[in-house]
């Protein structure tokens, strides 16, 4: 039987996602809030995106 392994990406390599995972790839960007509602995370995922899209197009050709 063929094991997958779990890879995550994550904002640190101390969350619960990261331990659990067979490969982590932290990425410690700063959290930013906004100023009107401090529960409201202004932090961008489009670096995380831009990563996964980088890897699809490797893994798409081989």
């Amino acid at each position: 039987m063929n094991k997958a392994k779990v890879l995550s990406i994550t904002n640190s390599e101390n969350n619960s996602i990261a331990k659990l995972s067979d490969v982590n790839l932290p990425y410690h960007f700063s959290e930013e809030f906004s100023a009107y509602d401090p529960l409201e995370n202004l932090t961008s995922q489009l670096p995380v995106i831009a990563f996964i899209e980088i890897l699809a197009h490797r893994a798409s050709k081989k």
